[in-house]
């Protein structure tokens, strides 16, 4: 998000000014509103830093879609599907977790090899997409039909927002989800955005 911020006085600049962030678009499901960046004793799992990191980020780059001074710049949140990167040959196990642990990651990565190998597409065809997405005349400015950040599934299709993201966007979540975004911002090295 940082970096967006950085570029986005050029961007303005650009008469077809584009951000593409490749996570997890389209996937947005409920966060942990009480502690967005679980920092509680009992706020941190998997499932929920997957839920908070995927849907605050659609959160945030919404809410900068929707400034403004970024009326011309296209802001898409992308899912790129399941990509053959080798990620799970690279899962090993801490020595103390124990056999249970260790037979549970070898088994995962099997199912997981098989997933990609049926499934899955090669890291150049993902980035052949990614250009794509960033090059073509359908989602430039204007075209794209729609406002706030648009999400792109793993074929390129514009996808339509979920009940739980219109929910969040009815209920004012994108400038809240700025706001601590800006906050970390702040904490971690005094460069907030300036914006409140």
């Amino acid at each position: 998000m940082r970096i967006i911020l950085n570029l986005l006085p050029l961007l303005r600049l650009s008469s077809n000014a584009r951000i593409l962030s490749v996570l997890n678009a389209g996937k947005e499901a409920p966060m942990y509103e009480n502690d967005l960046g679980l920092s509680g004793p009992d706020a941190w799992s998997l499932m929920r830093t997957v839920n908070n990191t995927t849907t605050m980020h659609t959160l945030a780059m919404d809410y900068l879609a929707m400034q403004p001074e970024n009326a011309d710049v296209v802001f898409m949140h992308a899912y790129p599907g399941w990509v053959k990167t080798g990620i799970f040959k690279h899962l090993e196990p801490k020595e103390e977790t124990g056999w249970v642990w260790t037979a549970c990651l070898v088994v995962l990565r099997q199912v997981a090899k098989g997933a990609l190998w049926w499934g899955g597409v090669t890291p150049e065809e993902c980035a052949e997409r990614q250009v794509f997405q960033l090059l073509d005349k359908q989602f430039e400015a204007g075209k794209v039909g729609r406002k706030g950040c648009v999400l792109l599934g793993w074929q390129c299709e514009v996808l339509e927002g979920n009940d739980v993201l219109e929910r969040y966007k009815r209920e004012g979540w994108p400038a809240r989800v700025w706001d601590f975004t800006d906050d970390v911002f702040q904490r971690v090295g005094g460069l907030g955005s300036g914006r409140r």
